[in-house]
């Protein structure tokens, strides 16, 4: 398996344990929080926190064809 294959994989997993650790996170402040609740705060966090919209970080937008795979 290629190189950037693997990378892209890890990355999936990287997404899918920050996602595990934001619900845990909700858990112990929100002990009684339904699994419906949060899944609609993990949703709002992945789409409105600071710089989701344009990618994923604050700062200034950058052109991502300077990336060449």
């Amino acid at each position: 398996m290629s190189n950037l294959i693997e990378k892209f994989k890890i990355t999936f997993e990287l997404h899918a344990i920050a996602c595990d650790m934001f619900v845990a996170k909700l858990r112990k402040k929100y002990p009684g929080i339904d699994e419906e609740s949060a899944s609609q705060e993990l949703k709002k966090w992945l789409t409105d926190r600071p710089g989701a919209p344009l990618g994923d970080g604050v700062g200034t937008p950058v052109d991502l064809k300077r990336f060449k795979l």
